[in-house]
């Protein structure tokens, strides 16, 4: 179930709109009611150093037609995974009502019944200006009139446990693309205490991967300099898929095996120590050696980031699945995943 919830109205807008772009969070979903025809045109901004926004493509949840911009009445679905921030460009609004629920996960919510939206009365939260729980209240009042009911778990990766992010669709990298993903997941920005994290994934490399040392990188989390702490995911000089997170190093296995065909990894961190898996090897443990240093910086999927945020060694391969939880799950857990 979506978890925040953004209310706009348009009601004392004569013709045209240009209103506050929206902070997506987490979010890889949008899904809006709009209660009156008019000319609503979706933007997003990937990168928030250049400021520049893209149009998005907006989905008719009722037809499933996909277009460049709202024209009439009716359910849209927005895919916003990887955006910043989102904002809107609306004409001939007069009189118009729309809702938004941001969703975390890629699919128009059909649990999520949106008739109430165009006679809510006005509710100015800004995401992130709540606690959790209090949108999680705010959503459930507006959407039910109830207690929310618990997510299905048989929908659920881990069962009875959620993610901070989940990869919306597998992602096939090309580096000269030079295309990446911002999870927005600061994994070390405290540690003190030392945080706990668990990533499940899964990937293959393309066909035109080579071994050289440290050009393709699957998952940054680190600050590019002496002595870099933090955690990275990355191909090295022989071909192997290594994890280094701060001094300590771990390797996912060879070249051929990741070119051959698709393979589910994890990774668990858990205070002071780190677990790998590989679906068909033993896992191995390893003590974090010089975890003494924060890191303000982002998970980034498919490439890695200079201390100034400058992208680059992308990824060539397709990672079919990525999901981050904040919380050390047990070997169970990741061994059930693992083996579905």
């Amino acid at each position: 179930m979506s978890e925040k919830v953004e209310l706009f109205h348009f009601d004392d807008i004569a013709n045209e709109y240009h209103g506050e772009s929206l902070y997506c969070g987490l979010c890889s979903s949008l899904s809006l009611q709009v209660d009156k025809d008019c000319t609503i045109t979706v933007y997003g901004q990937i990168n928030p150093r250049s400021g520049e926004y893209f149009k998005l493509q907006v989905l008719n949840e009722e037809t499933m037609e996909d277009l460049s911009n709202i024209t009439k009445a009716g359910n849209y679905f927005v895919h916003i995974a990887g955006c910043y921030r989102v904002k809107f460009e609306v004409e001939n609004a007069a009189g118009v009502s729309v809702g938004g629920v941001f969703g975390k996960y890629h699919y128009p919510s059909a649990d999520v019944d949106l008739d109430g939206y165009a006679t809510t009365e006005y509710v100015d939260s800004k995401v992130g200006a709540a606690t959790e729980e209090e949108f999680k209240e705010m959503l459930n009042e507006v959407l039910y009139g109830s207690s929310p009911s618990e997510p299905d778990e048989s929908e659920q990766d881990v069962p009875g446990v959620t993610p901070v992010y989940k990869l919306a669709e597998p992602k096939n990298f090309i580096p000269d693309n030079k295309e990446y993903i911002d999870t927005g997941i600061k994994m070390f920005d405290s540690i003190n205490p030392k945080p706990n994290w668990t990533v499940l994934f899964e990937v293959q490399y393309g066909e035109n991967v080579s071994s050289i040392s440290n050009t393709y990188v699957l998952m940054h989390c680190m600050n590019e300099e002496s002595p870099w702490p933090g955690l990275a995911i990355q191909v090295v000089a022989d071909g192997q898929l290594n994890l280094n997170i701060y001094k300590s190093v771990s390797s996912f296995g060879m070249m051929p095996y990741f070119k051959e065909q698709k393979h589910k990894c994890a990774i668990r961190i858990s205070d002071s120590t780190a677990k790998r898996w590989r679906a068909d090897l033993t896992p191995i443990e390893l003590t974090i050696q010089g975890y003494d240093s924060a890191v303000d910086k982002t998970l980034i999927l498919g490439a890695y980031q200079k201390l100034d945020g400058t992208k680059g060694r992308f990824f060539d391969g397709t990672l079919y699945q990525c999901i981050v939880y904040n919380s050390a799950l047990t070997d169970e857990q990741i061994e059930t995943w693992m083996k579905k």
